[in-house]
């Protein structure tokens, strides 16, 4: 950052001294993660599934555990950008007092940040849809490639928020985990 854009900065948090920072995607795009939608805001790829489809819908539960079964090894290993730990250095200066997220890859937190709003969720853990308890995603990572061997080894072009492109074909063997329970209750 050059000393001028420095200086405006330092000049901005001084006339504002409490701010909240809202970030999304672009955030994480340096860390290597795809985002959702191009530069004009259109789709780059599948929209994510719903709620509502993943609930009722036995092939969308599969389609959703297969492409985060070999996105996960992505997303677990990405680590914060020079603008996660911008903002970390923001608010451990006082000049940020809250950021809110819509990224569920938890680089914010990675980066040192104390208080983060996570809009979307996080997906280093995952939640019974019964009880509510939650698990660390590893852990179901383990189970699905135990239940899923030929998931371990599929190279595939990573999506936003730890999809990856896997095949149709592929999808219909997949045994995903039981809606109710996702943890052991």
């Amino acid at each position: 950052m050059s000393h001028q854009w420095q200086q405006a900065l330092t000049d901005f948090t001084d006339q504002y001294p409490k701010l909240m920072a809202v970030t999304g995607a672009g955030i994480s795009a340096g860390s290597g993660i795809p985002t959702y939608r191009d530069d004009k805001g259109h789709w780059q790829s599948r929209e994510p599934i719903q709620h509502q489809a993943f609930i009722t819908d036995p092939f969308q539960r599969q389609r959703y555990w297969s492409r985060s079964a070999v996105g996960w090894p992505y997303m677990g290993r990405a680590k914060p950008n020079n603008a996660h730990h911008a903002l970390a250095a923001l608010e451990q200066a006082g000049a940020i007092s809250q950021v809110v997220t819509q990224n569920v890859d938890r680089l914010h937190q990675q980066a040192g940040h104390q208080r983060v709003i996570d809009l979307h969720g996080r997906i280093d853990q995952v939640v019974c849809l019964d009880c509510q308890q939650t698990e660390p995603r590893n852990k179901l990572q383990i189970r699905l490639i135990e239940t899923n061997p030929l998931l371990a080894d599929i190279e595939a072009t990573l999506r936003p928020d730890g999809d990856a492109d896997v095949s149709d074909q592929l999808i219909k063997d997949i045994q995903p985990p039981p809606v109710w329970p996702v943890v052991a209750c």
